[in-house]
């Protein structure tokens, strides 16, 4: 099953990637001690225009920008309008990936 969610400009004021991720945990009710499955979310061209502002701000270079959209960032789909969030089932993982059973 996959969630719509409509955001609005305050929501996406100065969030990074991750602060965009831990927003998204919030308005669906996970706790922070979540990790994020980025190939399982998209995301409006005007939501990347938002965190593509915050990296800019900090004086990130579009090269370091367009690795961490690649390799973290959600698939921007040119088809959702506004501040338009798709998130699919299995966006969020519970405790720790990588631990010791």
């Amino acid at each position: 099953m996959q969630q719509t969610i409509h955001l609005i400009e305050e929501d996406l004021k100065d969030k990074s990637l991750i602060a965009f991720y831990d927003l998204l945990a919030d308005k669906l009710g996970y706790s922070k001690e979540v990790q994020y499955d980025c190939t399982k979310i998209w995301v409006s061209e005007s939501i990347q225009d938002h965190i593509f502002q915050h990296y800019y701000s900090q004086n990130c270079t579009a090269q370091d920008l367009g690795t961490l959209w690649l390799c973290f960032g959600p698939k921007t789909d040119k088809t959702l309008t506004g501040l338009t969030v798709i998130v699919q089932d299995g966006f969020f993982k519970e405790g720790f990936l990588c631990q010791q059973k």
